[in-house]
């Protein structure tokens, strides 16, 4: 009975804590939405901020007559040359997905101009207020619930950069990598957090401990999974494994002179690394030649792997730092 009456009072917790958050959702909602309303749908036609956001509209309707393939270089750019399409394609092309599954594989004909020109005026306000939720999960697995809501009410209703390129109508890529890269970190925080738990080796491969290995696994293809994400959506993503690297040195080196085990961060590394660089092979811009969002990846998969080996090598002789 007391179990039950456990099992009870979490799940009551865990609904008010559910309910607590969707309503921060929908103020974050709310507030992208409600600002630049009238300025966006006030007029004859949809009027999107900017200039970006009129010319991602451009790739998702070209995208949407030729789906699903989507142009990597653009004629009617930097005329009469035409120039490779600067932006990463995961923003747009996600977009022209969800409107072309709501157009039910037609959407010119079932929305029309005006409704694709509405999906996509709301598309940033949407991923702007999904971004508490990842933002709460970090905040949870960190701290507690409360530090989680704490911290998902603020990001709601931060005023600065992050607002202002998540309102309805600023349809460029800016929140998708705010979105993207929050997603990652939590995915990476959860991989560090169980893999430490569950006290994971080389020798537990080695051993073939499958059951330990499992538990962990999918985290660790969620962080990486997740981190492709991120590439996929801003060229710009390199920072975030420059971050990674500079906590692999701090973080190696705190494990190394206290003694404990790194094995973990290095199999952490081999995931994070490689499913992002599975993601990009195919997308041309990234490849032809090799574009520095390729090399960074090389480049963490390295230091991580090198780090570990040295680690390793120290430990054997007894070498401290």
């Amino acid at each position: 009975m007391v179990r039950i009456s456990n099992i009870k009072s979490i799940e009551k917790a865990s609904l008010i804590y559910g309910a607590i958050l969707a309503l921060i959702f929908c103020l974050s909602l709310y507030i992208r939405v409600a600002l630049p309303y009238n300025s966006v749908f006030g007029g004859p036609f949809v009027r999107f901020s900017g200039n970006d956001p009129w010319y991602n509209m451009r790739l998702v309707e070209n995208t949407l007559h030729n789906f699903p393939e989507r142009i990597f270089f653009d004629a009617f750019t930097y005329y009469p040359h035409g120039t490779i399409v600067p932006f990463a394609p995961l923003f747009d092309y996600l977009l022209a997905v969800i409107i072309w599954i709501l157009g039910l594989g037609h959407p010119y004909a079932t929305l029309g101009q005006h409704g694709i020109e509405v999906i996509g005026a709301w598309y940033p306000a949407v991923l702007g207020a999904f971004t508490v939720i990842p933002v709460y999960f970090i905040g949870k697995e960190l701290w507690n619930r409360n530090a989680g809501l704490l911290s998902a009410a603020l990001i709601a209703v931060l005023p600065g950069q992050f607002l202002t390129r998540s309102l309805l109508g600023f349809t460029d890529h800016h929140v998708a990598e705010t979105l993207f890269s929050t997603i990652a970190m939590l995915f990476l925080i959860i991989a560090i957090k169980r893999v430490k738990e569950k006290g994971i080796t080389f020798h537990s491969f080695m051993e073939r401990d499958w059951t330990t290995l499992k538990a962990s696994a999918i985290y660790l293809f969620l962080a990486g999974f997740s981190l492709g994400l991120y590439y996929l959506a801003w060229k710009g993503a390199p920072l975030f494994v420059f971050i990674l690297l500079i906590y692999a040195v701090v973080q190696y080196t705190i494990d190394h002179v206290r003694g404990k085990s790194t094995d973990y961060l290095c199999i952490i590394a081999i995931p994070l690394f490689i499913i992002p660089l599975i993601m990009l092979a195919p997308i041309p811009v990234f490849n032809s030649p090799p574009r520095i969002q390729v090399l960074s990846l090389i480049l963490g998969l390295l230091v991580f792997v090198v780090l570990g080996i040295l680690s390793s090598i120290m430990n054997y002789r007894g070498i401290k730092p």
